[in-house]
């Protein structure tokens, strides 16, 4: 594989991961938010019914003063106002339980509201009407009175809080439970793609790099031989120059000298020195022809050295 082929790759693998982690981290944020919207309301009721239970101490308070010395119509008003908060308090409560998600807080609040005699619906009936008969109660029915308020009813109250309070905390233990989700399943993503994506990659590319740093090698060494061969034809050449075409063109001048000097020597005399020194003429082809035959396997000296040997052979 090329190197331009994996860097596609490597661009495709980034690409792919980035995607990945962008859809991870979309859906998580959804989660998120769906699970915000579904608890939106929850610190509102836990608000809630931490007032229904302040209202109840409340009301005993003000049914206290109304009974005593310091009645008056505008502690009657407050009475009155008091149990309609509560009411209206015990039936947003008993609404939100109605919409919890099944399970174990909505199957302890719904029998805690709607129990037919000691739910908080029924108590808190109960409670505000002798309340609203404060100022005519018997001294059993403020007896009554306080023991729901500091009793059946309180601690019933303090439950659905706690109840309540824990259905908040499941949904921030929810968001808390995505977000390390998310951080894994990233995680996870990171980890696949490094061992089944990143790491082959790696590998490939390490060995294309290997393979082209050999193939450069190759290509060096190849310029180096080419070099050295031209520079062996070279001193060949000169060394041929030097111990052939040389002597013998001096050979040849010294024959047309000698023949225009000696006009008596004989034709046959400068036939046979030419025809020796033709056949030196052809050695010294056919030694040419047969270094560059043999020059990619054998250097100068050592073809010199076998040419010396087969010379001292010939004489």
């Amino acid at each position: 594989m090329t190197l331009p082929s994996l860097r596609r790759r490597y661009v495709i693998s980034y690409v792919l991961a980035i995607g990945l982690i962008v859809v991870v981290s979309v859906l998580a944020h959804l989660a998120t938010l769906s699970v915000i919207n579904n608890e939106r309301g929850s610190a509102e009721i836990v608000n809630i019914s931490g007032k229904q239970r302040m209202l109840s101490q409340r009301l005993l308070a003000l049914v206290e003063i109304q009974t005593g010395d310091r009645a008056d119509a505008e502690n009657l008003a407050l009475i009155e106002s008091t149990a309609d908060e509560l009411q209206s308090a015990n039936r947003r409560l008993q609404a939100h339980a109605r919409g919890l998600p099944e399970g174990e807080i909505k199957a302890e609040l719904l029998p805690l509201f709607n129990a037919p005699e000691n739910g908080i619906t029924a108590l808190i009936a109960e409670y505000t009407r002798l309340a609203s008969s404060a100022g005519l109660a018997t001294m059993a029915q403020r007896e009554r009175m306080e023991t729901l308020a500091l009793g059946e009813l309180f601690n019933k109250l303090n439950r659905s809080v706690a109840l309540f309070e824990a259905q908040a905390e499941q949904g921030l233990s929810r968001i808390s439970r995505i977000h390390t989700f998310q951080v894994g399943l990233i995680l996870l993503i990171l980890a696949g793609e490094a061992l089944f994506l990143f790491r082959p990659l790696l590998k490939q590319t390490l060995a294309a790099l290997e393979t082209e740093q050999q193939a450069r090698q190759v290509a060096e060494d190849a310029l180096i031989f080419q070099t050295e061969t031209l520079a062996s034809k070279s001193r060949f050449m000169t060394q041929m120059k030097t111990m052939f075409f040389k002597p013998l063109a001096e050979a040849q001048e010294k024959l047309d000298d000698a023949a225009e000097a000696d006009p008596e020597m004989t034709q046959a005399l400068i036939r046979e020195s030419r025809d020796s020194l033709n056949v030196a003429a052809k050695r010294a082809i056919a030694l040419t022809r047969d270094y560059e035959n043999t020059s990619h396997t054998m250097d100068l000296g050592s073809y010199w050295s076998r040419f010396s040997v087969d010379d001292q052979a010939s004489a």
